[in-house]
């Protein structure tokens, strides 16, 4: 998917897709939309970002599958660092590295340090309520010299 057309024009997941081709697509089906973009020879595709959005993961016998970096006390948001890969990939319903994650279980960590996220997060059993924001991909390094 990395090498894929949507992937170079950094086409993301939950992006909603205004107008193809300038014509709004809102109201039209899929097969209408597939009509527009091979009738161009360019494709021009106007999206609104997802700002945030909520999903929600079960724990199973090895968690819930992620890591985190970041919080509070690093001056930094917290970061999704890695998807165990073990773990099904249907399970993370679009999270990615370096998605920026918001609030867990409808608490706001934005001031939370990284020992009081993961906290809360162990204390979720057996389902965990994320919000989060898309990130670029990347999870900053951090300036204390700490690797979590």
């Amino acid at each position: 998917m990395a090498e894929s057309a949507a992937a170079r024009v950094d086409l993301r997941y939950r992006d909603k897709i205004l107008s193809v081709n300038d014509v709004p697509v809102e109201d039209k089906s899929h097969d209408q939309i597939v009509q527009i973009v091979q009738q161009g020879r360019v494709l021009r595709l106007r999206i609104k970002r997802l700002m945030s959005w909520q999903t929600t993961i079960e724990k199973d016998d090895a968690g819930f599958g992620f890591g985190v970096r970041g919080g509070a006390d690093f001056e930094l948001p917290l970061y999704i660092l890695r998807l165990h890969e073990t773990t099904n990939e249907i399970k993370f319903r679009g999270i990615r590295v370096g998605d920026i994650l918001l609030a867990v279980n409808s608490v706001n960590i934005a001031s939370f340090t990284h020992q009081q996220t993961v906290d809360l997060i162990k204390k979720s059993f057996p389902t965990l309520h994320l919000r989060l924001r898309r990130g670029n991909g990347t999870v900053p390094a951090l300036s204390r010299g700490l690797s979590r």
